[in-house]
C-alpha cells in the first residue's frame, strides 16, 4: 500500500497537481475501501496511487487532474460487515486519455486494483443547480448574502469593473467573453469564465457548495 509521501516520491509531484481548466471524469465502481479487519480504510491518493501502480491499467499519472473524490458515503457490505464500498472520481485532463481508462483491460471496461477488478464508467456532472452568487462569482452563497464589497468581474476577474461592464475594444461588446481579452476563473484560476460548466470547482465541489450555501436562490 502506498501512502501519499511515497506516491509523490515515485512520480515527483502528487497526482493533486493543481492543473486547471476543464477534466474529463471517469468512476471507479464499488471500490473496496477497507484494507483490514479493523476497518481502516485507504484515503483518496492511495486508491488512485494503486490505480496507476497495476501495469494493466496503463495509467500515465502525468495524465491526471486533481480532484479525485469519493462520490458516495461509504455503504458497508451486508455479507461481510468489516469491508466499506464506494465509488471513486478519477479525473484526467483530456478526453481521449479518459476514454482510454473506461475501455479498461482488453475493453473489459474494468481496470485493476490489488488484484480484483473493478468496473468504470463516464462521470456525469450532477444536475442539481450550483450555489454561486453572481456578484463575486464565488461558491458557497446568493447574492443576497455576499460579503465582497466592491466589483468582481465573472469573466476575467476583474475588481475594476463586473461582469456586465466588462469590454472588448475589438469585439466593441460588454458583458461576453471573447478571444480577444484573457477570461479568469475566480474559483479554479482556469481560462474561462466563472460561471461555465468548464469549471472543475463548480461542477466537481457542486456538492459542497450546496452544503455551504443558501437552501434557494433569494
Amino acid at each position: 500500500m502506498h501512502k501519499k509521501g511515497s506516491f509523490r516520491a515515485i512520480y515527483g509531484v502528487s497526482f493533486r497537481a493543481l492543473r486547471t481548466g476543464e477534466v474529463f471524469g471517469a468512476v471507479v465502481r464499488d471500490v473496496t475501501l477497507c484494507y483490514d479487519t479493523q476497518g481502516d480504510q485507504y484515503t483518496v491518493d492511495e486508491l488512485v496511487a494503486q490505480i496507476v501502480d497495476e501495469p494493466l491499467n496503463a495509467v500515465d499519472p502525468t495524465t491526471l487532474a486533481d480532484n479525485h473524490r469519493l462520490l458516495q458515503s461509504a455503504e458497508k457490505l451486508a455479507h461481510n460487515p468489516d469491508q466499506v464500498v464506494v465509488s471513486l472520481l478519477v479525473n484526467f485532463i483530456t478526453r481521449e486519455t479518459r476514454d482510454r481508462f473506461l475501455l479498461g483491460i482488453n475493453n473489459s471496461h474494468k481496470i485493476q486494483m490489488r488484484g480484483s477488478r473493478y468496473t468504470t464508467s463516464t462521470f456525469k456532472p450532477p444536475s442539481t443547480r450550483v450555489v454561486q452568487c453572481i456578484k463575486c462569482w464565488q461558491l458557497g452563497h446568493w447574492i443576497s448574502t455576499c460579503p465582497v464589497v466592491g466589483k468582481i468581474c465573472g469573466i476575467c476577474a476583474s475588481t475594476q469593473h463586473s461582469k456586465e461592464e466588462h469590454y472588448c475594444e475589438v469585439c466593441h461588446k460588454y458583458g461576453s467573453p471573447c478571444q480577444h481579452k484573457a477570461k479568469l476563473c475566480i474559483n479554479c484560476k482556469g481560462d474561462h469564465p466563472a460561471y461555465t460548466m468548464k469549471c472543475t470547482k463548480r461542477y466537481v465541489n457542486a456538492d459542497v457548495a450546496q452544503r455551504l450555501g443558501a437552501a434557494r436562490p433569494q
